[in-house]
């Protein structure tokens, strides 16, 4: 990347933090921006009642379904072909899909228009569900606690944060920010924010989420995971002023109990992702072309101690995520996805398709979103 270029992205991004520095035009897109295209076809409303009362069908099984793609068989590659199968799942909630999360051997299914929060077994059948305010970005299950966090939009644009219990009740609506919020985790009772003027927290007494101070930076939080290994957050932070201008990104670690933080590498990526699976770090995003776009750190120093041979197959970038035992790689072109080996990066298996979000269970069985639709992958060769 050339000093003129690293400057006009660091000018940028300085003068406007809620800029990301984009990959060429249709190359990538946020879970952010594909949510906003959905809204942007649909009126702005609240779940009422109703919601709820479709919830109710939902588990019962009597809820008249929306129509939607029929399910097709699993696509076999052919003898020739690298590439696993997948098929489409049938409809399981009356809106669509904009993410899954996995918990042991749940899944937790967040759909809009309109808004529900889905449990779902191994088979996919919903053992629990509840109405959500429509408008949702994004789902948090807390790791060590008994809480699970729907974040939404407000018609005024205020960010919300709803907590639920364990069985799905209600808890209380936080609010969040008027800034935008880039992604959110659950840890031990608090939920964490990365948003576009710094890392917020809510606690479990909190009304209004938090400023967290005395990190010793000021700039754009973007990506957060939790380690549950290490019993601590790990995040990326845009720095004003970097010392490297051509690596602005730092990726920190946070203990929640001390409020100590790790310095760890500083990399030239955008559009960040951070996954942690048994213990080992994986950092993605996007960036120059002839540079890296993965990292495997240090799980302790937080320093590069490798790469995944994926990498080389990714394009302008990659996204990263955590499975139950492995790590999921997808390109930056959004048309194929790989289940890397976490501790060597070897690829273990790939698929063509256009997945954006994946969760693995035990069984081991493995889903995606491809919005508006479910999809499941055929696992051969990756443990999920």
């Amino acid at each position: 990347m050339s000093q003129q270029s690293i400057e006009e992205l660091i000018r940028d991004t300085l003068t406007d933090p809620r800029r990301r520095l984009e990959p060429p035009p249709g190359h990538y897109q946020t879970v952010g921006e594909r949510i906003g295209r959905v809204r942007r076809r649909r009126n702005l409303r609240w779940a009422g009642g109703a919601a709820v009362v479709v919830a109710l069908l939902i588990v019962s099984g009597l809820a008249a379904a929306r129509p939607r793609p029929v399910p097709m068989p699993y696509l076999q590659p052919t003898p020739s072909s690298q590439y696993g199968g997948w098929h489409t799942l049938p409809q399981i909630g009356p809106g669509e899909a904009v993410q899954v999360v996995a918990d042991g051997a749940f899944f937790y299914l967040l759909e809009d228009s309109p808004g529900m929060l889905l449990k779902l077994d191994g088979n996919f059948g919903a053992v629990e569900a509840v109405g959500v305010p429509d408008r949702v970005q994004s789902l948090a299950v807390d790791y060590g606690g008994n809480g699970i966090w729907v974040l939404y939009t407000r018609p005024d644009g205020m960010t919300m944060a709803r907590e639920y219990s364990g069985s799905f009740a209600p808890v209380r609506d936080v609010p969040v920010s008027d800034k935008q919020v880039f992604d959110a985790v659950a840890l031990d009772g608090q939920l964490w924010l990365a948003t576009v003027v710094g890392l917020y927290r809510i606690g479990p007494s909190d009304t209004s989420a938090r400023l967290v101070p005395g990190l010793g930076f000021a700039g754009t939080v973007y990506a957060l995971a939790v380690d549950p290994v290490r019993h601590r957050l790990i995040y990326t932070v845009w720095r004003a002023g970097a010392v490297d201008p051509s690596a602005p990104m730092q990726v920190n670690a946070l203990d929640p109990a001390t409020m100590a933080v790790t310095v760890g590498a500083a990399l030239p990526l955008t559009k960040e992702s951070i996954a942690v699976v048994a213990g080992h770090v994986w950092v993605a995003g996007f960036g120059n072309g002839t540079d890296r776009h993965i990292y495997q750190l240090d799980p302790d120093r937080l320093t590069v101690i490798g790469t995944s041979e994926v990498d080389k197959q990714v394009g302008p970038g990659a996204v990263v995520s955590g499975g139950y035992h492995s790590l999921w790689v997808r390109d930056g072109t959004d048309e194929a996805l790989s289940c890397v080996n976490p501790a060597t990066g070897a690829i273990q298996q790939q698929w063509l398709v256009g997945v954006w979000m994946v969760a693995s269970a035990p069984g081991p069985v493995a889903i995606g979103v491809n919005q508006p639709n479910l999809v499941q992958l055929a696992l051969d060769g990756c443990p999920g």
